[in-house]
């Protein structure tokens, strides 16, 4: 077949455009490169707080103000601070550290009094206070560390990791947190420090969130051996995990740069006839998805395999026109000039459903284009 012709302007143009349009904002070493935060740590909430206290519940709400049927103002509870996290002079001038001063705050749930809750306040001097969060001994005993932690580095993700699957789920899931927004350069400093047959078995647990495998496959990845890849290899195979096959390949992007890592670049073979070789048989989209994000973490953040043997890999999709847009982006980042006959074709002979550049869409954009060669 004759590849169309088209001039080396427009085929400069053209593959910046798709590049503009598809790129996914890759930036290195920002945050665990497949985690995702549930929500704000405790250490993000009291920052933004200007009080936290550890308070003890001494009057719930009233039983009639919590039922279906209830009408009126939300119901408070009141509450007497025990312990000063942030913010003493601020509630000492405000005499909220006087012994037979209460705490009024919004409780939607019935509860014994004696329980300890944290709670965080703004706007003083009345004081807007957050929904309590009930805690336990050793919370208030995680919570006092917090503020002498340092800002950032290993040192400070190694008192979190202690906590990581912790029977304390609210534990568990700060520390959770805390790792994912962590620098990545952050998370490979603690190399030394982590246990990887503890991460290869929470891998391996069903009941773990995905999000959790997908912090401990990156955590392995960092500090296994190759003869760890073999239990990830099954996974990923899909051998002998029975009902569980779902729950334990959930977080296959982890998964798969995890495996990768401790074999090397050959473990990219695999991969490529798992989840990106469509030639021959039906391979899920979210299958090949979840390998193309593997892959962005490879070509950016690997110092073991080599990018060419990366983008080998992204080039495969090529072959099959409709989701060629997952991978343009990317050998337009990396400056792939092997492919452009490929993608000249590609956009000449597009359908509806693989049309993903417009002529309307590059209109204004020839500027932004420069740095790209007009061969």
């Amino acid at each position: 077949m004759q590849i169309p012709v088209l001039s080396s302007a427009r085929i400069s143009i053209l593959l910046l455009a798709i590049s503009a349009l598809f790129l996914v904002a890759i930036e290195q070493s920002l945050g665990c490169p497949f985690c995702a935060a549930v929500g704000l740590t405790f250490s993000q909430e009291i920052k933004q707080s200007e009080a936290a206290v550890i308070a003890r519940l001494v009057e719930p709400p009233p039983a009639s103000a919590l039922g279906p049927n209830a009408e009126g103002p939300l119901p408070q509870a009141k509450f007497e601070v025990v312990d000063v996290l942030k913010g003493e002079d601020l509630l000492r001038s405000t005499n909220l550290l006087d012994a037979n001063t209460l705490i009024d705050a919004i409780m939607l749930e019935a509860t014994d009094p004696g329980n300890l809750y944290l709670i965080m306040g703004i706007e003083p001097p009345e004081f807007i206070w957050s929904n309590p969060i009930a805690i336990n001994q050793r919370a208030v005993t995680y919570l006092k560390k917090l503020e002498q932690l340092p800002e950032s580095g290993p040192d400070r993700l190694a008192f979190f990791q202690q906590y990581l699957e912790d029977k304390d789920d609210v534990l568990a899931r700060d520390a959770y947190d805390e790792f994912a927004i962590a620098p990545y350069d952050d998370v490979r400093g603690l190399e030394n420090r982590m246990d990887p047959t503890a991460l290869l078995q929470w891998i391996k647990t069903p009941r773990i969130p995905s999000n959790r495998r997908r912090l401990y496959a990156t955590m392995l990845g960092i500090c296994g051996t190759p003869a760890y890849a073999a239990e990830i290899e099954k996974i990923l195979l899909g051998e002998d995990l029975g009902d569980d096959s779902s729950d334990l390949r959930s977080g296959l992007d982890a998964l798969i740069a995890c495996y990768v890592v401790l074999v090397g670049p050959t473990g990219l073979d695999l991969i490529d006839k798992l989840f990106l070789d469509r030639s021959s048989r039906d391979i899920p989209f979210t299958e090949t998805y979840a390998a193309v994000m593997a892959l962005r973490f490879l070509g950016e953040e690997s110092e073991t395999i080599p990018r060419e043997r990366v983008l080998e890999s992204l080039r495969l999709l090529l072959n099959e026109p409709k989701l060629a847009d997952l991978v343009i982006a990317d050998l337009a980042r990396w400056q792939d000039w092997s492919v452009i006959a490929k993608l000249t074709t590609i956009y000449v002979n597009a359908t509806p459903e693989n049309i993903f550049v417009s002529e309307e869409r590059r209109v204004g954009q020839e500027s932004r284009f420069s740095r790209w060669p007009s061969h």
